[in-house]
């Protein structure tokens, strides 16, 4: 267990150089090499302060969500399959990663957004 610094959702973090590194992922680096492109870190242990490497497996975004009980949505709350067609992916503006949007409900709510603008102004 990390006893240092812990930042606000509980992981390790110690400053390297001028950045803040996330100490297990610099244990893991340390003990079995670089971490692979597009894997992040699951703490197997589900202890947020754990720098143990022997604790941490590299999985995809995807798997550490499952297993953190997230389970991937295939609808949106109307009920809209989520496919290619019917899903618009943008990046967030306030902190880093993605999110999806169902065009159909996205579609609809801008259509009464806009008979909304059209009754004020008469």
């Amino acid at each position: 267990m990390w006893l240092g610094y812990l930042n606000d959702k509980g992981y390790a973090k110690i400053r390297i150089g001028n950045q803040l590194q996330f100490v297990h992922r610099v244990y893991y680096e340390m003990e079995r090499g670089p971490i692979p492109a597009g894997t992040v870190t699951d703490h197997l242990c589900k202890v947020k302060c754990c720098v143990n490497p022997a604790h941490l497996e590299m999985v995809t975004s995807q798997v550490n969500g499952q297993r953190a009980g997230r389970p991937r949505q295939f609808y949106c709350l109307q009920g809209h399959e989520f496919t290619p067609e019917n899903t618009g992916v943008y990046a967030r503006s306030s902190r880093k990663g993605y999110y999806r949007r169902c065009k159909i409900c996205f579609n609809a709510w801008q259509r009464k957004r806009k008979q909304k603008e059209r009754e004020t102004m008469l």
